[in-house]
């Protein structure tokens, strides 16, 4: 993985032909085999071999369509990461004016966080988060809070409605901050839902997990979460795909435990 600038995520890409060479026929090329190279045009890097059914969605379409939705918002990009050169694709936006305070030192931000790849791993993945100042040095965590995927298929008409996806994203998370995260600052935290936000920690930093918990005095479900993001930001290692994935699962285990 590597932070690096928006511009560099932007990189063009083209579709190339895979051609079976026939030895049986003079080594005859012969086209017409269903897949189909996906390649770097700047340094030619094959990023994957897709069937001719897989739909390119390229990073710069998806950016344009970001930014018209997003204009006069006061959204600031993030992070810009790509993930094993190129192949996949992540971008955070977070809205600094809008907030809210659960304590004078705990503040949450809407955040925007989309995802794309060319190797089919992923779908094009439009998602919201709460993006938290978490400590002084201006360490932060972007929890996701919902999730629009589109599978990059020529027959899936959702992947061609970006900025809709994103404008309803938005809007679900004006009701999270409205409705959710009161609950999280309001329920009494149960002993059981520690033992089960254990399942989603990496095991190497289940320790760091743990004293965390038996350090600080553990109330209510925003304290698990803090409990959580403390450990993404001040211990793990944040170029592993791992704390991701962690990340990804944090809000909907944990929003889920104090509804039930």
């Amino acid at each position: 993985m590597s932070i690096i600038a928006m511009e560099e995520t932007l990189f063009p890409v083209k579709e190339v032909p895979a051609i079976y060479i026939d030895k049986s026929i003079q080594n005859k090329p012969l086209d017409g085999t269903g897949h189909k190279f996906i390649v770097r045009e700047d340094t030619g890097d094959v990023l994957s071999c897709m069937s001719d059914e897989y739909k390119v969605v390229d990073n710069t379409s998806v950016i344009q369509s970001v930014k018209k939705v997003l204009k006069g918002t006061g959204a600031e990009l993030q992070e810009a990461k790509t993930f094993s050169g190129g192949q996949r694709t992540l971008w955070k936006w977070n809205f600094p004016k809008t907030e809210v305070k659960v304590n004078t030192k705990d503040i949450v931000n809407p955040q925007l966080i989309i995802q794309n790849s060319y190797d089919g791993t992923t779908s094009l993945n439009i998602m919201g988060g709460a993006f938290r100042l978490v400590c002084l040095n201006g360490l932060t965590i972007g929890n996701v809070l919902t999730n629009k995927k589109a599978v990059h298929k020529n027959s899936n008409t959702e992947i061609d409605k970006i900025e809709s996806s994103i404008n309803d994203t938005i809007k679900m998370l004006v009701n999270i901050f409205e409705k959710e995260f009161p609950t999280l600052v309001d329920t009494p935290l149960r002993t059981q839902s520690i033992i089960d936000t254990t399942k989603i920690i990496p095991s190497q930093y289940l320790e760091d997990f743990t004293q965390y918990v038996i350090s600080n005095n553990m109330k209510t479900y925003w304290d698990l979460l803090n409990a959580c993001t403390y450990v993404a930001t001040h211990t793990a290692n944040r170029d592993r795909e791992s704390l991701h994935i962690m990340e990804s699962q944090i809000y909907p285990k944990i929003t889920k435990m104090a509804r039930a």
